[in-house]
């Protein structure tokens, strides 16, 4: 299942997985792959050729530049993993 906010702007070349949500007001650029349950929030830029893996929140107002494959929670400008994905 695949969940968009409202005024996303996403390239035609994204690759989704299983279980995506994108909060409102997101840009993903050409060649971004998104696992399986992902949470993006509000307001996040996906860089070109980014990879997000399975089990990853991507915070709001968050820039991510470089792959965030690491099950857990990341954020920031640019973005950096803060903790670990503990499935409850």
């Amino acid at each position: 299942m695949l969940e968009l906010g409202l005024s996303n702007l996403i390239h035609p070349s994204w690759i989704h997985g299983e279980n995506v949500t994108i909060g409102n007001f997101c840009i993903i650029e050409e060649n971004v792959i998104i696992g399986n349950n992902v949470k993006i929030e509000n307001y996040v830029l996906l860089k070109k050729g980014t990879r997000i893996g399975d089990n990853v929140v991507i915070d709001s107002m968050t820039y991510v530049t470089k792959d965030c494959l690491e099950a857990g929670f990341y954020f920031g400008n640019p973005a950096r993993f803060f903790k670990k994905y503990s499935g409850e």
